[in-house]
C-alpha cells in the first residue's frame, strides 16, 4: 500500500499483488476541493507500460481464478466486503476529502454500495449455473463462463461505489480485473484493493492502475486482451470508447451523462415534489448522473412551485463536507468549477437567474471550489444550459402548457438516463412513463430513485451496452455456454 506523510496519503498501483509506483516514478497530486491549500493524496501518473504490466498480471491470474469454485470466490469477496464495512468511517472521510461531498452523502454512498454488492453475491450462484430438461429429451446445463480480463474505468463523483459495483460482479463471475480509478479520487480505491488483498484474493486477480484518462485509460481500452470494458464517465469519452471498440470481440458497457427532467403536473403534491427537487438537484453539488437538472412545471402551478422551490434553494447550506450542518459541498475540481460557471456567463445565459448564479463566496469558503445553488427561470430550451450536462448545482426551470408539452420538453435532449413525474392522476403518470425516453422513471419520487435489486442504465447518449447492477451487472461479465447432455 501507500504511505502517509504530513497528512498526505501516497497511493501506489496494485499490480500482480504488489504495491508499486509508476514505472516513470511520476505522481499526480490531489487537492481538497473544499480547501485547495491542502494536498490530501498523491497517486502514480501511470502510462501505457504500467497498464501493460497490470493486464499481463490479470491475464496470468485469470485461469486459476476462473477455475476457483464460485462458493470460494463468494467467500473471499464477502470477507472483503466485511472489512470494508469495518473501515466505513475511514472510507467516508477519504471520500469527503477527495470528492467534496458531505460526510452524510459519502456515508450513504458506502452503505448503498455494500448492500448492492452483497446482494449480487447472494444471487450469483443461481445466475452462473442452472439446469433444464428439454422437450427434445436432452438436459442442458446453462453455464456462464467469465470473459477473462475485465477493464474497469471509474469516475470521481462516486469513487468507492463505482469501483466496487464494477469489481464485485466481475470478480464473482470468475474474471480478473484491471481498474483505472479517477486520479482525482485515489484513496478509496486503494482501501478497496487492500481489503480484497487482506481477504485472501490471489495476486493478479484485482489490479489498480492510476493515471489520467489519456495516459492510462486509453491504453487500457485499446489493449486487445480484456474481454469486457465497463466505463462510467463523460459522454464525450464514453461515446469514443463505444466507437473505438466497435470492431473488436469485446463486451462494452458505457454509462454516461444525464439531463434528467422532473415534471410537476398541476395536481401534484407540491410539498413532496419540492422535497424531491431539492434533494435530487443539490446532492453532491449536482455532480451525479441521476441529478435533476431540468424541472418542468405545468402552467397552473408554475408560479407557486417556482417561489417555493427558490425559497428552499436559498436555505441550502454550502460549506466543507466535514463541517456539521453542511447540506452541499464544493464541486470537485478547478476544471469542474470553471465549466459550471461558464454556463452562467451573462453573455451566453438566457432566462432569469432567480437565486445563485455564480461562485459561493465568504471567508469560510475562500479556498474552495464552491458554487451557489442556482435556479434559472425559463431559459431558452435550445440553449446549452438546457441541452448539455452542466454537472453542477444549476437547475433550469421550464413551464409546460400541459402533459403533452411536458413530455415534449422532457424528451428534447440527447440524453435519456432517468426522469420523474409528480401527479395524483395515475393515468397521466402512466402516460408520462410510457412516453418519456429514459432508462428509468420515478412516479411521485425524485429522478435519483433506484433500488439495488433492479439494474439500471440509460438510453440515447446516456448509455451503451447492458445495464449495471443486480443480475444484469453479473451477466455482463460472462458468456452464456449451454452444455447439452443426453437424458
Amino acid at each position: 500500500m501507500g504511505t502517509t506523510t504530513e497528512g498526505i496519503r501516497h497511493v501506489r498501483n496494485l499490480i500482480g499483488g504488489t504495491w508499486r509506483p509508476a514505472v516513470s516514478g511520476l505522481t499526480i497530486s490531489r487537492e481538497n476541493p473544499a480547501d485547495t491549500d491542502q494536498t490530501v493524496a498523491t497517486c502514480p501518473a501511470s502510462a501505457a507500460e504500467d497498464v501493460a504490466e497490470a493486464i499481463a498480471a490479470a491475464k496470468a491470474a485469470a485461469p486459476g481464478w476462473a477455475a476457483t469454485d464460485v462458493r470460494e470466490r463468494i467467500g473471499i469477496i464477502g470477507r472483503a466486503l466485511d472489512i470494508l464495512g469495518e473501515r466505513a468511517a475511514e472510507l467516508a472521510t477519504a471520500d469527503v476529502l477527495e470528492s467534496g461531498k458531505t460526510l452524510a452523502e459519502c456515508e450513504g454512498e458506502i452503505a448503498r454500495a455494500l448492500a448492492a454488492t452483497g446482494y449480487q453475491l447472494e444471487i450469483a450462484p443461481g445466475l452462473l449455473y442452472g439446469e433444464r430438461s428439454l422437450p427434445s429429451g436432452l438436459d442442458v446445463e446453462m453455464t456462464r463462463s467469465p470473459v477473462g480480463v475485465a477493464a474497469l474505468i471509474t469516475p470521481w463523483n462516486y469513487p468507492f461505489s463505482a469501483v466496487i459495483r464494477k469489481s464485485v460482479p466481475a470478480l464473482v463471475a470468475g474474471n480478473t480485473v484491471v481498474v483505472k480509478p479517477s486520479e482525482l479520487t485515489p484513496v478509496t480505491a486503494e482501501i478497496t484493493g487492500a481489503a480484497l488483498t487482506e481477504a485472501g484474493l490471489p495476486p493478479g486477480v484485482f489490479n489498480l492502475v492510476y493515471g489520467t484518462g489519456q495516459d492510462a485509460g486509453a491504453p487500457l481500452v485499446d489493449d486487445p486482451v480484456p474481454g469486457a470494458i465497463s466505463f462510467t464517465g463523460s459522454t464525450r469519452v464514453g461515446l469514443a470508447v463505444a466507437r473505438d471498440t466497435g470492431g473488436r470481440d469485446v463486451k462494452v458497457q458505457v454509462e454516461m451523462g444525464g439531463k434528467n427532467p422532473l415534471v410537476i403536473l398541476a395536481d401534484a403534491d407540491l410539498d413532496r415534489a419540492i422535497d424531491a427537487a431539492v434533494s435530487a438537484s443539490y446532492t453532491a453539488a449536482g455532480q451525479w448522473c441521476i441529478a435533476t437538472s431540468r424541472i418542468i412545471v405545468e402552467e397552473p402551478v408554475f408560479e407557486e412551485f417556482r417561489d417555493r422551490f427558490v425559497a428552499r434553494t436559498r436555505q441550502v447550506r454550502v460549506g466543507d463536507g466535514l463541517s456539521e450542518g453542511t447540506d452541499m459541498g464544493p464541486v470537485s475540481s478547478k476544471v469542474q468549477y470553471d465549466k459550471v460557471l461558464s454556463y452562467l456567463r451573462p453573455d451566453t445565459l438566457t432566462g432569469t437567474v432567480l437565486v445563485g448564479g455564480g461562485a459561493h463566496t465568504g471567508e469560510d469558503v475562500a479556498n474552495g471550489y464552491y458554487i451557489q445553488p442556482t435556479v434559472v427561470e425559463r431559459p431558452d430550451p435550445a440553449s446549452a444550459l438546457v441541452q448539455e450536462e452542466v454537472f453542477g448545482p444549476v437547475v433550469s426551470l421550464l413551464c409546460a402548457t400541459g402533459l403533452d408539452d411536458a413530455i415534449r420538453l422532457a424528451n428534447d435532449t440527447s440524453y435519456g438516463l432517468c426522469a420523474a413525474v409528480f401527479t395524483r392522476d395515475t393515468d397521466r403518470a402512466r402516460r408520462f412513463a410510457a412516453a418519456v425516453d429514459a432508462g428509468r422513471v420515478g412516479i411521485n419520487m425524485p429522478t435519483s430513485v433506484g433500488d439495488h435489486h433492479v439494474p439500471g442504465g440509460g438510453r440515447k447518449n446516456s448509455g451503451r451496452g447492458e445495464y449495471e447492477g443486480a443480475e444484469d451487472g453479473i451477466v455482463f461479465f460472462t458468456h452464456l455456454k449451454p452444455v447439452f447432455i443426453p437424458r
